[in-house]
């Protein structure tokens, strides 16, 4: 993988699907390419770890943006506790251990994380949980110079993809560069 430098780096994580297509489309829009990394992927972690070591010293920041995959078989009422242990571990474990290693990454160069949760039935606390370790994440990266911001996205079933990309592309950019640890929920009744 080549050296990333003198720019923002540009990360999307996420299952292949039309989110993620049209993230790519947004953040792109917005200017660079992306690079995609499917967490599904056997090489995932050690493609994450190449991204990481890869930042180069002229890098400004990073935005990364985060695409879960809720999607738990029926509510709570319904799911085993192996099944919902089973949900922690690969969404929230997961998203603990990448924001881990992106905020350790980023000190000192500032950066953008954006995790997007798709809610189903079922994944409400999933999504609580998530937006409440965004905003731990959001503090723990806002350093007084060149902060890692930290937002989280909740999307409703019926949201179009492109205006959940539209709101990714927002939080990343420089016009919300004042904001940190925001829960954006699309779709929720005001």
């Amino acid at each position: 993988m080549a050296s990333q430098s003198d720019s923002q780096s540009q990360l999307i994580i996420g299952p292949r699907g039309t989110l993620r297509h049209a993230l790519l489309d947004g953040l792109g829009a917005a200017g660079g390419t992306p690079t995609v990394l499917d967490p599904n992927d056997d090489r995932f972690a050690p493609a994450l770890a190449s991204w990481i070591r890869d930042l180069g010293e002229g890098t400004t920041g990073a935005i990364v943006v985060n695409i879960l995959d809720a999607s738990p078989a029926g509510g709570l009422q319904d799911m085993a506790l192996d099944a919902f242990e089973r949900l922690l571990d690969t969404q929230i474990a997961s998203t603990w251990r990448m924001l881990s290693e992106l905020l350790q990454a980023l000190r000192g160069r500032g950066g953008v994380v954006v995790n997007v949760m798709p809610i189903v039935p079922g994944a409400l606390c999933l999504a609580e949980s998530l937006a409440i370790l965004g905003r731990c994440a959001a503090i723990e990266g806002g350093a007084p110079t060149r902060p890692v911001r930290v937002h989280t996205i909740t999307t409703r079933p019926h949201v179009r993809e492109s205006d959940v990309a539209s709101a990714a592309a927002f939080l990343a950019g420089d016009g919300a560069s004042y904001m940190s640890g925001n829960v954006l929920r699309l779709g929720e009744p005001a």
